[in-house]
């Protein structure tokens, strides 16, 4: 069971690297805090990803940042291919096309290929998941947090930048990205003896996963959009982008 958790977990750490480098954040600062201090000082963010950072990262040159950066496809998709929202927390995140792209080929090149995109949407519905229980917990990153953090972040190693990217969706990257960072330090302080903090976060996702609706968008096959809740057709958002936009 260790297993199936532990791949949990590090296909959202990698949700997290491509949800930060698609913020303009860059690989080189989503680990900075690996090789700050002497492992005392290591925060509980930096020991989740340490063993994953061995394969992320790493291994990705400029040219795989780029191709990650600025997926090509995105045309076979609406721009928004999913809504993950909590209503009464007032919390609504769009799943972008690019977004989707980007994650399966950072999957892909980290040799954890998804087996189809509903797959990887799924996988990025968990990481929104979490994000939204930190912020039922109170540990929600501000817009001026993130705009900071955005703004006094050092450089990436390479001079990639994404594509038609607005600044309100870098912040707002920024703020799922560090806040579901909030929420892996606190599960971590928070261990108990023998506790699995593979086993804790997929626990997590389960109990807050009922409380988070979510609306999957497709293009239906007259090239309308055609949305769906848990496998049942609903009415679309009456804010989505159309395909004419």
């Amino acid at each position: 069971m260790k297993g199936a958790n532990e791949v949990i977990v590090k296909k959202l750490v990698a949700a997290l690297v491509v949800a930060a480098i698609l913020a303009g954040i860059g690989l080189g600062l989503v680990f900075t805090l690996l090789s700050i201090g002497d492992g005392e000082g290591v925060s509980g963010e930096a020991l989740v990803v340490s063993g994953y950072s061995q394969v992320v990262g790493q291994a990705w040159s400029c040219d795989d940042i780029s191709e990650i950066l600025n997926p090509e496809g995105t045309e076979r998709f609406p721009s928004v291919v999913a809504v993950v929202e909590a209503p009464q927390l007032q919390v609504r995140l769009g799943v972008s096309a690019r977004y989707l792209l980007s994650h399966m080929i950072a999957s892909a090149k980290n040799g954890q290929p998804f087996s189809d995109e509903k797959a990887a949407l799924r996988d990025i519905e968990d990481g929104y998941i979490l994000y939204i229980a930190a912020v039922r917990d109170g540990l929600g990153v501000s817009e001026d947090e993130a705009r900071s953090y955005l703004e006094n972040r050092p450089p990436g190693r390479c001079e990639v930048t994404p594509q038609g990217v607005t600044e309100a969706e870098m912040v707002r990257a920024t703020q799922v990205e560090r806040t579901k960072s909030r929420l892996v330090q606190k599960m971590l302080s928070e261990l108990g003896p023998g506790e699995d903090i593979y086993r804790v976060m997929a626990a997590r996702i389960a109990r807050a996963r009922p409380t988070v609706q979510i609306t999957e968008v497709a293009f239906a096959p007259a090239g309308r959009l055609e949305c769906t809740r848990d496998g049942a057709e609903v009415d679309c958002p009456p804010d989505l982008p159309t395909p004419e936009e």
